[in-house]
């Protein structure tokens, strides 16, 4: 089997997650905000089971959310306002989400066969939202208006 040479453009302009480059066993997406990506809309945490998960802040302001516990309590919600160019990494199995600003560029990289088929999902409470937009507060998160209500 031939493999490409050259070099090759990948960008993303729309919203939410948009898989860019998948090579063996490795992919590398962007995620973009849309409307369930916010501290006031978002409704669940999900963790992956067999991959490790990279996250790279390109432009704007991406917070996230995540706790190591198996089964997600209001007080073991944490959250950090990520910075450019730093690599984060999200754990395997580790519960997370992520608000991101309308402007927030987020460059990630995940095994390639990461889907629902190895993702877990967990509802969050509605004391749960309440504290993830309290966490979003302390963290200076730049709210909207109506996210702060």
């Amino acid at each position: 089997m031939m493999t490409k040479k050259g070099v090759f453009k990948h960008a993303h302009k729309g919203e939410s997650y948009l898989p860019l480059v998948d090579y063996q066993a490795w992919r590398v997406a962007m995620l973009r905000r849309d409307d369930t990506l916010t501290p006031e809309t978002i409704t669940f945490l999900e963790r992956h089971n067999g991959s490790d998960e990279v996250f790279v802040l390109l432009g704007g302001s991406c917070l996230l959310i995540w706790t190591t516990q198996d089964q997600p309590g209001v007080e073991d919600l944490r959250a950090e306002i990520l910075e450019p160019g730093i690599v984060y990494n999200v754990a395997c199995g580790t519960w997370h989400s992520t608000a991101l600003t309308e402007e927030a560029q987020v460059l990630i990289v995940e095994n390639a066969n990461t889907d629902d088929s190895n993702s877990q999902y967990a509802c969050l409470s509605q004391e749960q939202r309440t504290m993830l937009k309290k966490l979003a507060a302390q963290c200076n998160y730049p709210l909207r208006k109506e996210e702060m209500q």
